[in-house]
């Protein structure tokens, strides 16, 4: 039976101290409904000169919604 070497003893470490990190800071304490909320479907990066230019392109979930209401079939 091989031991483990140290290397890669330290990146499991890391990998669970980072997951156990993720796991207890995500919650919903401060969440926001998503129809408040707003999401980017598009990304874009342009280049202008030396400089870039970057552009979003936003969705907004209520201006999706269906008007009335109502599942179904």
């Amino acid at each position: 039976m091989k031991a483990i070497s140290p290397i890669r003893m330290r990146c499991l470490f890391v990998f669970l101290i980072t997951t156990l990190i993720a796991v207890c800071c995500s919650g919903c304490w401060s969440r926001v409904e998503i129809e408040r909320m707003s999401f980017v479907s598009v990304v874009g990066v342009d280049r202008a000169g030396e400089d870039l230019l970057v552009s979003f392109q936003i969705v907004v979930p209520r201006s999706l919604a269906k008007e009335g209401g109502g599942g179904g079939l």
